[in-house]
């Protein structure tokens, strides 16, 4: 306030001193000044109350986006989580398979071995394979 009244009195004209009665016609402008710069500092005041009103919806629209965003990467990583694990299974699956059809083929190899060998000798006795002490005593012997 002090501000516009020495802003006021500095730009007095030499007209205005020479008035009888000293500042008595700055009166009026120095009251239109001092309206101009109420409504300056309210105009002020709207302008900065929409910038911060701006600003928090600015920011409240990030912090959402945020969620969002680390919501979307916990939700890839946990899809990628399940890929590497459908993956294993799927490994772990073939192996199976592959594992039962190699003892499938060893089966049907050894079933074969055993009709050619009835239809070579058809009152030789049936061998089954050897039990697992027979194994261990050859193992021994040798």
């Amino acid at each position: 306030m002090t501000y516009l009244l020495e802003q006021a009195i500095t730009q007095v004209t030499d007209d205005e001193l020479l008035i009888p009665g000293g500042l008595g016609s700055a009166q009026p402008d120095l009251r239109d000044r001092l309206a101009r710069a109420e409504e300056a500092r309210a105009d002020e005041r709207s302008k900065r109350l929409t910038a911060e009103a701006t600003a928090e919806n600015l920011a409240q629209l990030i912090a959402a986006e945020h969620v969002n965003v680390v919501a979307e990467r916990e939700r890839a990583e946990r899809a990628e989580a399940a890929l590497a694990k459908a993956e294993r299974t799927a490994k772990e699956m073939a192996d199976l398979v592959q594992m039962q059809s190699e003892r499938a083929d060893r089966a049907e190899e050894a079933s074969r071995q055993a009709l050619t060998a009835y239809l070579d000798d058809p009152f030789r006795p049936v061998q089954g394979p050897p039990s697992r002490l027979a194994r261990l005593r050859t193992k021994l012997a040798r």
